[in-house]
């Protein structure tokens, strides 16, 4: 997996690297995808606005397919490579703070960490006066989540929503 992804893939790269990296190439635009610190599976288009970089989540299907999380109510399109998903946002106004210009290409080889080959499950579970309901994925190497209908909380104000995750 990690020979296939492109120059601009830093892998597990902390935010703090991340920055760095950014703040030497000083270019507004300027842009890479490392590995997700917080969320095991998700990647990070991390993109340059001086004196900011900002950071959006790539979640990956079961499919292989990936998707750039946007605001709540937005649609999602999916690409079938992280070069795709690129090149939809090096067009100008696509939702980003600023369209992708200038890849920060890694310089070394990428080393496939155990931490990236662990199974999650996720469970969402919807728990009603009437009993509850889960709505689960099994989770492996990639992340795909199942997206709760925005109107599900107006057609049960009374619900407790719950995610659970284990690895």
């Amino acid at each position: 997996m990690a020979a296939d992804m492109p120059l601009f893939y830093h892998g597990a790269i902390s935010k703090k690297d991340c920055e760095e990296l950014m703040g030497k190439k000083n270019k507004d635009g300027a842009y890479l995808i490392r590995d997700s610190e917080t969320i095991a599976g998700a990647l990070c288009l991390c993109v340059f606005k001086k004196p900011v970089v900002y950071t959006y989540r790539i979640l990956k299907t079961l499919s292989g397919q990936y998707a750039l999380v946007s605001s709540v109510g937005a649609e999602e399109i999916y690409y079938k490579s992280l070069d795709d998903l690129v090149q939809n946002y090096k067009r100008k106004r696509q939702g980003l703070v600023m369209h992708l210009r200038h890849a920060i290409k890694r310089k070394t080889a990428l080393m496939i960490q155990a931490a990236t080959q662990k199974r999650v499950a996720i469970c969402f579970v919807v728990i009603t006066h009437h009993g509850f309901a889960a709505l689960s994925t099994f989770l492996e190497t990639g992340l795909y989540l199942n997206k709760l209908d925005e109107n599900i909380s107006a057609r049960l104000p009374h619900a407790v929503f719950v995610m659970l995750s284990a690895p």
